[in-house]
């Protein structure tokens, strides 16, 4: 593993990497619904629940141009699909056992996403996880 990350960060150093521009153009939105387990929800069921219509319409909203994947923990799997189901085809419902503390903050749990450009122009979408601690 460790040759591996070497040989990752040797061709990272010295290729072409483009993050594009928060207004580019996307394929789709990564967004989360808040989960119960996250320490600003212990205690808070009121809070949570605002948090996840507020995130909810917001999704919603998000889909009428563009597909949304939901991030959400396998305990609230079924009311997300519940809440959802109009909007099926654009809202993906994907379960994360993974990080049990899920919230609205993606920019502190998701991948930065940037292209790899080689000398021909061809790109190969590549998530970054910079071990982000905020």
């Amino acid at each position: 593993m460790l040759l591996r990350n070497t040989i990752a960060m040797a061709h990272a150093a010295t290729a072409a990497l483009l993050r594009p521009a928060e207004w580019d153009r996307q394929s789709r939105v990564l967004m989360a619904w808040p989960s119960a387990q996250n320490d600003a929800y212990k205690g808070a069921s009121h809070d949570l629940k605002l948090a996840t219509k507020d995130v909810s319409l917001v999704a919603e909203a998000v889909a009428l141009f563009e597909p949304v994947t939901l991030l959400v923990t396998p305990d609230r799997v079924s009311e997300a699909n519940s809440r959802f189901a109009k909007n099926s085809t654009n809202i993906k419902i994907l379960p994360v056992d993974s990080y049990p503390k899920l919230d609205l903050w993606m920019r502190d749990m998701a991948p930065t996403f940037v292209f790899d450009v080689d000398d021909k122009g061809s790109k190969q979408l590549l998530g970054v996880d910079f071990n982000f601690n905020g």
